[in-house]
């Protein structure tokens, strides 16, 4: 009878702890057999999930994410300052109080944790990127990287007075884009109206001062960018979201798969958003060389449009560089290091790697 009735009164808890037990079980099998995640939910289950998802979410214009958050945030203030007074007044004493907070940011967080990797997550346990397609370790070396950046820099000054396209235009070019260069490289098959919508955040103030340029929503599946990025990086951005929407987890596996698709899009202002990225980590590189006269020889090949960009992205970085950014840095590198991919948030220069090592294309025209 006593345990009936605690069970009973201790529902959720239980059952968040049994969800908790099947996760647990759930992410050691899938972090043990990379080949039965690709090829049972990284290219099973996950593109149907995504697809029904997210043609929802393409229904409202603005972030669902957002206003989840909020909402989330106003209730846990409202239960808190409930538990509060509670307690002040009498009604509560304070150790019956904090167990029912504990109790309920327990089922809260074990719900969340759920969802999040049954809607998303595990895909940071599928095979590497570098395991699924023709990949030359041998030709990542000084020699290639200064070859390759060499015609890297060559088009984007080509490219540096590239018409803009409307913004729905671009979205679109970016969609069937990558769309195609997963199929191809990949095999999978990505659903024409998966995730059309691109959103920006009422908040956007949150996301320039965290220095977060973009994010995908595991649980709406939404694609985010920052509002005040300037012009020629948002093309990038969002294919680099958008990659990470189809399930590709890693950030440097998300950079090239956005690369790619931006250089693939017929459209020569993507193509060249794609480059001034990309030509960036190639100079983040050289100056782990300790070569600068190498680095200056690259960096003053520059056209001055591009230059004068890097110089704006620098302002905007410094200003806001504050605790939120590095507080943002060092979670964010934590939490990739805890779901697999080892170089945290380093892991944005694989891009690198990638570019160099992908042997079925030409630096210039993947």
């Amino acid at each position: 009878m006593i345990i009936r009735d605690l069970i009973k009164r201790n529902k959720l808890v239980i059952t968040a702890l049994v969800l908790d037990i099947i996760m647990i079980f759930l992410i050691a099998f899938c972090q043990a057999h990379g080949q039965w995640v690709e090829a049972y939910y990284s290219k099973g289950l996950y593109p149907q999930i995504t697809r029904i998802i997210s043609s929802l979410s393409d229904l409202i214009p603005f972030s669902l994410t957002e206003w989840a958050l909020i909402a989330l945030i106003v209730l846990a203030v409202y239960y808190i300052s409930h538990v509060l007074i509670s307690v002040f007044k009498g009604k509560e004493r304070f150790l019956c109080s904090l167990k029912r907070l504990l109790k309920g940011t327990f089922v809260v967080g074990s719900f969340i944790i759920t969802l999040f990797y049954l809607s998303w997550g595990i895909n940071y346990f599928r095979v590497p990127l570098k395991k699924r397609i023709p990949f030359d370790q041998s030709k990542v070396n000084k020699t290639n990287l200064y070859h390759t950046l060499d015609k890297l820099i060559t088009r984007a000054n080509q490219l540096v007075d590239s018409k803009e396209p409307d913004f729905n235009t671009m979205n679109q070019l970016i969609n069937r884009s990558i769309s195609a260069v997963i199929k191809q490289i990949d095999g999978t098959k990505v659903y024409d109206y998966t995730a059309k919508r691109s959103k920006t955040l009422v908040f956007n103030v949150l996301m320039e001062k965290a220095l977060v340029s973009g994010f995908a929503s595991p649980f709406f599946h939404e694609i985010h960018y920052d509002s005040r990025l300037f012009p020629p990086e948002i093309p990038f951005s969002l294919a680099h979201e958008k990659a990470h929407l189809n399930g590709y987890t890693g950030e440097g596996e998300a950079n090239f798969i956005g690369y790619l698709a931006c250089m693939r899009s017929g459209n020569a202002y993507c193509e060249y958003s794609a480059l001034v990225s990309v030509i960036n980590h190639f100079l983040s590189q050289i100056s782990k060389y300790k070569e600068r006269d190498r680095y200056n020889e690259f960096h003053n090949r520059l056209d001055p449009g591009i230059l004068k960009l890097y110089k704006a992205m620098n302002i905007r970085y410094r200003k806001n560089r504050g605790m939120l950014s590095r507080l943002q840095s060092k979670v964010y590198d934590k939490y990739l290091k805890i779901n697999k991919v080892d170089k945290g948030v380093r892991d944005y220069s694989e891009v690198v790697t990638f570019i160099l090592a992908y042997q079925q294309a030409s630096p210039m025209t993947p």
